[in-house]
């Protein structure tokens, strides 16, 4: 009995590992990236991977002008930062740090939805540190525009959100 308990151990291990190996692979490939924006977008997404760091627990790439578009929102990204931290797996909080620079969502076509600031919160409850510097947000036109710069991290308390917001001329707002 204890033969069979130690041996059901050693496999789950083996089997995380090996889980583990493989997923630090795929993160730093181009083709996963493709994937799963192909399969998350309505068009046809392109990007830069510039670089790829692999690493056994702590992967990390580069991503450059990505481009995300839909019939009612294009999404652009200058510079994205990803590093992954895979031992926190079971989790569920893979990414350990993102960061985004320049970054332009169009949102000209869609008047009735308006932009969705809380997701972003709810997405930054899973990622150690979230550092967004010049997200720009373009509503329809003749509309007031923003810009904001996104400082998020979370621990076992929470999430801290430091947030900046200004207008469409640089006046912050209150």
């Amino acid at each position: 009995m204890l033969k069979k308990i130690f041996s059901i151990i050693l496999w789950t291990i083996f089997i995380y590992i090996c889980l583990i190996f493989s997923l630090s692979v795929a993160f730093t490939q181009k083709g996963f990236y493709s994937f799963l924006l192909k399969y998350s977008s309505e068009e046809s997404p392109s990007f830069t991977l510039t670089q790829a760091n692999w690493h056994p627990i702590r992967p990390s790439v580069i991503l450059e002008d990505l481009k995300i578009g839909s019939d009612y929102q294009k999404i652009a990204f200058g510079k994205i930062t990803v590093e992954f931290t895979l031992l926190n797996l079971i989790n569920e909080n893979l990414i350990s740090r993102i960061n985004i620079s320049d970054m332009f969502i169009d949102n000209q076509k869609n008047r009735q939805q308006a932009f969705d600031l809380f997701g972003f919160i709810d997405f930054s409850e899973h990622i150690d540190e979230l550092n967004i510097t010049e997200l720009r947000v373009q509503f329809y036109e003749g509309s007031q525009n923003i810009s904001l710069d996104l400082n998020s991290t979370s621990n076992f308390e929470g999430v801290n959100l430091n947030l900046k917001l200004s207008d469409g001329y640089g006046k912050s707002l209150e």
